[in-house]
């Protein structure tokens, strides 16, 4: 009983037309699916009852008489009262047929339909599957299709797993089950809602696979829900990769949903590791149930926690159930944070400064009677100036006035001067100006996010060796006794922010991945520098965090599922608990003041409107959403943007503008994007993706969707077009990245250049050059910006810093910009005809200043822009940010 596809030809009718197939007389349909017909049978000779398989006629070729045999060789070597037994296989009059077992009964997927299921059946019918499928792996059997239709449930709830269609026979070894691809062209085969991860990618196969379909399965079993389906196959095999599953209600005892988890972790080294472990843990949990302790649990429906798709009430027993649980919660909230869990209305928030700008980055005082913040940007390399204000209602002060770009500010220990970093085109430094003004000056060079352990020790992040590899260390303020505690393994992670715990044995860890994006949770590590630590906090990028004034309680900013909130998790092993809530605000920063009874925080929204500039003048595209990126298509007719919309479950999207008519089309979002490219002749389009665990992906899709999206590469980012059929992108390994090439199908994958590699930026109109940025040990030991022949060939320094260098769609000209970012201009400069480079800068050390002494060059007033065809149209994003402080309560939050 493979899919429900139903057979087109002919329906045999066995009653009328008394068909006989071998020895085995036909007496009744019992079902349908895509490789072939199920019958009731008659075995004449041993005049027992079977269920024979016949494949149908015009699937009747040799790999399905294959796949047959392999069905029949694979049950024949099992022997278990869980397993539908395999009496014969065979070929007789044209058709294959497999003679099985016959079960009265139906499908746990029709039983699901039908009606709930008890909670002590549930568990009873799941742990017959467990063992069926361990069984199975212990004989080097994996199935490789495990769904509810391929198990029978007979009246007495007897569980017959069937259908080895798809299943692998493996030798057996001491180890793992081994692995086996999924078929011998490495395309997909199975039931696209119940794959793993791995399936779904079509890697190699173990054991495990199964235990994610399982999981799948049990997911099922107790909520009447599948898991992960989108109600599409694109969208069901993102949900797959990226997304994890509603919560189980409180309906399903906790013990069983850790099972659930268990099962389904995408990371299959995180998963069981054999049916063996979930089998035990599924009979502990059963005699657990059977206890009389347990009694309360009896009879609860399993699908009473989760009624979206049937509406089903919740039983009385249900309901007693979810009451002993919250009361448990309760006496365990109690004991751990001696109060109910803290949720944290806007309501409550109490408004600190009234800017009609951005302020962002707080930072509180020892005595708690100051705040210091930025205003006039973001809270992260921020355009903006330090400010400094009394609480509750002092004038703010301006403290800073300069182009540098500037994060992090925090206040000495005695409160008389202000510390921050500030960031050029050349390091990374600690300045410190006094609270009540005066020029600022450097305190410690190659020193950033910078805070105080006392009066002469600081911790800080510091810049290890020639790239923008960045960990943590402390020393006195001028450097002596110096210490490295933390750098993350990869050479192009950066550890960013640190703070260490009171008792002086712990540091918080704020940093970003191996992309140079705020994609990770933050860290704990031990202050002494013997371990790596491990990850705290909510599982989603963690932008700031602190310790309570006792140590007890780790704070945080993160965002989750696509929006910023504050959260809090107790030290050592708590779980992390969202304090803040609700689409309507976004906070990020943790001040916290010295009582631990409030933290401030900044809160607001970034807007973002997208314009089109034209010979006319500027226009404005009206779209729904936050535009993060734009471009125009090379014809100058469309606009491909990233969109991000706010919504669940992936905000994320691409949106394509037709500047004609103003039509408006979402081509894609089914995936949590994080960057796309489209090619030059509008047909395909590539887009970098990120799964739960981590890792990024790289997929295409035909523009016109006469095809679901494909995944290209793995382990790799930053994807651009080289050619229509032919991609670059940055590779992403264990220490260091690269520059690769590949073709839009993943074909004919290889470097394009030997060093490593910090970020790409763009790739020339004729595909033969692409600009990057990374060390070139013969010029400059420092990361310089160059841009590299794709087809061999000496590198070309364009900046002996990071810079931006790009081309029109045509070749025209090359836009440049300086980073960071803070001028908000682009430069242009002319290319001869003909030619695909300007008269390059003769000093490149000066940066963009040195391309803007190029004959012709001129600026346009915005940063990033995408140029058409005609340097006089081009689209252009301008963002607001309306953000102030906020005081948000804590009471009794662990202090």
């Amino acid at each position: 009983m493979d899919s429900a596809r139903y057979h087109t030809a002919r329906r045999m009718d066995p009653e009328k037309d008394n068909v006989q197939i071998g020895v085995y007389r036909l007496l009744s349909r019992l079902g349908a699916g895509g490789m072939g017909e199920v019958y009731l049978a008659e075995d004449t000779r041993l005049h027992r009852r079977v269920a024979l398989k016949l494949l149908h006629s015009d699937s009747d070729d040799e790999s399905s008489r294959k796949r047959l045999l392999r069905e029949a060789r694979a049950a024949a070597t099992l022997d278990h009262p869980n397993i539908c037994t395999v009496f014969d296989v065979g070929d007789a009059d044209g058709r294959g047929y497999i003679a099985m077992q016959y079960v009265e009964g139906e499908t746990l997927a029709s039983r699901l339909e039908r009606a709930p299921i008890p909670m002590r059946d549930g568990v009873a019918i799941a742990t017959q599957i467990v063992a069926a499928l361990d069984e199975a792996h212990r004989h080097g059997v994996i199935h490789r299709d495990v769904k509810p239709q391929n198990i029978i449930l007979t009246p007495e709830n007897r569980a017959k797993v069937l259908d080895f269609g798809l299943a692998q026979v493996t030798p057996l070894n001491t180890g793992k089950l081994g692995a086996t691809t999924l078929t011998a062209s490495g395309g997909i085969s199975g039931t696209v809602p119940y794959m793993s991860p791995e399936q779904v990618r079509g890697e190699t196969l173990d054991a495990r696979t199964d235990i994610f379909s399982f999981g799948v399965v049990l997911y099922e079993l107790l909520a009447r829900v599948h898991p992960f389906f989108a109600g599409s196959q694109g969208g069901t095999i993102s949900a797959i990769l990226t997304q994890e599953p509603d919560p189980l209600g409180p309906g399903v005892p906790l013990e069983l949903q850790r099972i659930v988890r268990k099962c389904l972790e995408k990371d299959r080294e995180r998963r069981y590791q054999s049916m063996r472990d979930c089998l035990i843990d599924l009979e502990s949990f059963t005699r657990e149930l059977a206890s009389p302790s347990k009694n309360s649990a009896t009879g609860v429906d399993l699908v009473a926690a989760a009624p979206r798709r049937f509406g089903m009430r919740r039983g009385v027993a249900g309901l007693a159930l979810a009451l002993v649980l919250a009361g448990a919660a309760a006496t365990w909230l109690f004991a751990r944070y001696r109060e109910r869990p803290l949720r944290v209305s806007a309501a409550d928030f109490v408004q600190l400064t009234n800017f009609p700008d951005a302020v962002a980055a707080p930072a509180m005082s020892p005595d708690g009677r100051m705040i210091a913040f930025i205003r006039g940007g973001s809270w992260f390399l921020s355009s903006g100036q330090v400010y400094v204000k009394a609480l509750p209602d002092g004038e703010a002060r301006q403290l800073t006035n300069d182009a540098r770009a500037k994060y992090g500010p925090v206040f000495t220990p005695d409160g008389t001067r202000i510390t921050y970093t500030a960031v050029d085109s050349k390091s990374w430094d600690t300045w410190s100006v006094p609270v009540f003004g005066g020029e600022p000056t450097r305190l410690l060079p190659n020193a950033s996010g910078l805070t105080w352990i006392d009066q002469r020790r600081v911790i800080f992040s510091e810049i290890e060796g020639d790239g923008l590899h960045m960990g943590i260390a402390t020393a006195t303020v001028d450097r002596a006794d110096y210490r490295r505690i933390y750098f993350p393994a990869h050479e192009r992670a950066m550890a960013h922010f640190s703070d260490v715990s009171p008792d002086g044995k712990w540091v918080l860890v704020v940093e970003m991945d191996r992309t140079g994006q705020w994609l990770l949770p933050c860290r704990v590590v031990p202050f002494d520098g013997s371990s790596s630590g491990r990850q705290a906090g909510p599982d989603g990028a963690c932008t700031a965090a602190a310790w309570s004034s006792d140590g007890a309680i780790m704070y945080f900013s993160a965002t989750v599922a696509g929006t910023s909130h504050l959260w809090r998790q107790r030290f050592p092993s708590g779980t992390p608990e969202q304090i803040t809530t609700g689409s309507a605000t976004k906070e990020q920063g943790v001040a916290l003041a010295p009582d631990s009874g409030s933290i401030v925080t900044s809160v607001g929204q970034l807007q973002g409107s997208l314009w089109v500039h034209e010979t006319g003048g500027d226009r404005l595209v009206p779209l729904e959403g936050l535009v993060l990126d734009a471009r125009l298509s090379h014809d100058g007719k469309r606009i491909y943007c990233l969109v991000d919309k706010g919504s669940e479950p992936h905000p994320l999207g691409v949106t394509v503008v037709d500047l004609a008519s103003g039509a408006v089309e979402r081509i894609l979002g089914d995936f949590p994007l994080l960057g796309f490219d489209v090619s030059s002749d509008s047909q395909l389009i590539a887009f970098t993706t990120i799964t739960t665990s981590g890792e990024y992906q790289i997929w295409s899709a035909p523009l016109d969707r006469t095809s679901p999206p494909r995944q290209i590469v793995t382990n790799a980012d930053r994807v651009l077009f080289r050619a229509p059929r032919e991609l670059v992108f940055r590779s992403l390994n264990d220490r260091q990245n690269y520059l690769e090439r590949a073709g839009a199908d993943g074909s004919n994958r290889r470097r394009v250049f030997d060093n490593d590699i910090i970020d790409i930026a763009s790739v020339s109109p004729d595909g033969q050059w692409v600009v990057a940025n990374g060390s070139l040990d013969a010029v400059s030991p420092r990361p310089v910006t160059f841009a590299q022949p794709i087809d061999g060939g000496a590198p070309r320094v364009l900046c002996l810093n990071p810079c931006f260098v790009g081309w029109s769609p045509g070749g025209q000209f090359l836009y440049v910009e300086e980073f960071p970012a803070s001028t908000g201009k682009t430069l242009l400069v002319p290319i001869p005809s003909g030619q695909i480079w300007p008269e390059l800068p003769k000093e490149p050390a000066q940066g963009v200043a040195a391309w803007e002494k190029l004959p012709g060059a001129r600026t346009i007033p915005y940063g990033r822009v995408s140029l058409g065809p005609d340097p006089s149209t081009y689209v252009f994003r301008k963002y607001s940010e309306l953000t102030n402080l906020f005081r948000v309560p804590l009471t009794g939050a662990g202090r």
